[in-house]
């Protein structure tokens, strides 16, 4: 990404003050996530952030929300999935 002039204290200050902005309770897969907590930190500590095709699939999925909150419903309770044997025996 490139050089940073910071000092390790410096580097542990900026983690510690975006903290407050990235916590579990204000995480979403798709508009909060670990690529922007990457994108943030890098904009703090070389002056430009991550490349857009990073975050690229989060910001397709963002166009539909309909799906993107079904897939989010599978990957957060996956026993929701029916498995293809259900289909295939008539159960």
């Amino acid at each position: 990404m490139g050089r940073t002039y910071l000092s390790p204290q410096q580097i542990r200050d900026v983690v510690h003050n975006l903290k407050a902005s990235f916590t579990d309770s204000n995480y979403d897969m798709i508009t909060h996530n670990c690529n922007d907590f990457s994108d943030a930190f890098c904009k703090i500590i070389v002056g430009k952030g991550i490349p857009p095709f990073i975050n690229r699939c989060a910001s397709i999925a963002s166009r539909f929300p309909a799906l993107t909150s079904r897939v989010i419903n599978l990957v957060n309770n996956p026993q929701a999935v029916e498995s293809p044997q259900s289909h295939s025996s008539g159960k």
